[in-house]
């Protein structure tokens, strides 16, 4: 199978060049899926005012903007990882031209806010998830919704396919994170217990 690196200048490297056009794009989603789940696991040890969500933005192999949910770091409710990831690919692009986002890749399912967000950028194809929002809404972390993505994005004719990356131990880890995260869905305000989620992740790597 191919198995994807990332060199220093956040680009895709192949090991091996003669896997389908296929599975090229699995293992890229895959790859992009790891990045974005490792923010997600930084922002929940560097900040942890926020729910550990992270997301990344590429242009074919390159990863061209990334960021962690920011809504109580930064005051402003509407800044998830989705719309900060963005954000990042275009400070990237006014300062050195980076290439518009075919894809973005996130940790959690967006929410209907984000999902309409990401239908105003012209050049995104795909948006793809690591956990479905039930896996919150199941903790208490966010308050139900009637539809998921798929059947809202069908309704709405969103203009990006939506796809969920099954990679089982990327998945494992986000809902590790969840476990031990508390939200209050009211309030929004987030509590992570930082020594167990240590242990936890610990004990996975290990396994």
């Amino acid at each position: 199978m191919l198995e994807p690196i990332f060199n220093s200048y956040n680009k895709v490297v192949w090991h091996d060049l003669t896997e389908t056009a296929e599975d090229r794009q699995v293992a890229r989603d895959r790859a992009l899926l790891f990045r974005a789940t490792n923010l997600a696991i930084e922002s929940a040890f560097s900040h942890g005012i926020d729910l550990p969500v992270g997301a990344v933005a590429a242009s074919g192999d390159w990863i061209v903007g990334r960021y962690i949910a920011s809504d109580h770091r930064l005051n402003y409710r509407q800044m998830h990882a989705e719309y900060m990831a963005i954000q990042d690919w275009q400070m990237s692009n006014m300062a050195f031209g980076a290439e518009a986002p075919t894809s973005l890749v996130v940790t959690i399912e967006p929410c209907n806010n984000c999902q309409d967000f990401l239908a105003t950028i012209p050049s995104l194809k795909r948006v793809g998830f690591g956990l479905p929002r039930s896996a919150l809404e199941e903790r208490g972390l966010v308050k139900p919704h009637r539809e998921s993505i798929y059947e809202r994005a069908q309704r709405l004719h969103l203009p990006y396919q939506v796809f969920q990356i099954e990679e089982p131990p990327l998945q494992q880890v986000g809902e590790v994170i969840l476990d031990f995260s508390r939200r209050n869905p009211q309030t929004e305000e987030v509590e992570i217990d930082l020594q167990g989620l240590h242990e936890a992740l610990v004990e996975l790597n290990t396994a």
